[in-house]
């Protein structure tokens, strides 16, 4: 028997909504950065959204009125705040990929030191309860992100008066582009 989901029933039975909570990112970081690391790694992040993107306007101006036609798509920068693990050792990391980029003592340069792969951020609903990295059917949206290199890494706060929350910073990633999967 169908339900009319117009109806209060229906709709509960009909809305799969997507759960903001449940995510996972996946990092390939560049295998000099330092051992252990170069393979797919999931960084401990707090919050996070999803990446955007623009598709510029050409105006044309044609008989006193103006058409516009699409131009370039852009793809901005992307932030998330990220837990500083001890086990991960995440922060430390950054800044030694971020030190290979730009070396802080000699200014020597090299700007091809993207992921080693795409960035994959995995969001949903974890359907059968697990919330065990959203495989398989469970997985609702999947994003990629190609070219990946950290561009901005906070400062962390420190403070004696803060004994109930862990030290977290904020991370900017720049990338090429994304897909949604």
């Amino acid at each position: 028997m169908s339900q009319n989901p117009n109806t209060l029933t229906g709709f509960r039975n009909a809305f799969k909504g997507i759960r903001s909570n449940r995510y996972t990112l996946t990092c390939p970081f560049p295998s000099t950065v330092g051992q252990g690391w170069g393979g797919q790694e999931k960084i401990y992040v707090r919050a996070l959204s999803l990446p955007g993107s623009d598709i510029g306007q050409i105006p044309v101006s044609y008989q006193g009125r103006v058409v516009k036609f699409s131009g370039e798509r852009q793809f901005g920068e992307w932030s998330m705040v990220v837990y500083d693990s001890s086990t991960k050792d995440i922060r430390r990391q950054l800044e030694k990929w971020m030190q290979l980029m730009d070396d802080a003592e000699t200014h020597k340069q090299n700007h091809n030191v993207t992921s080693g792969g795409a960035w994959l951020l995995n969001y949903g609903d974890d359907l059968n309860g697990t919330h065990g990295g959203f495989q398989g059917p469970n997985t609702a949206r999947q994003v990629k992100l190609f070219g990946c290199w950290p561009s901005n890494i906070s400062p962390i706060d420190l403070a004696h008066d803060s004994y109930d929350s862990f030290a977290e910073f904020s991370l900017t990633i720049a990338y090429d582009y994304h897909i949604f999967v």
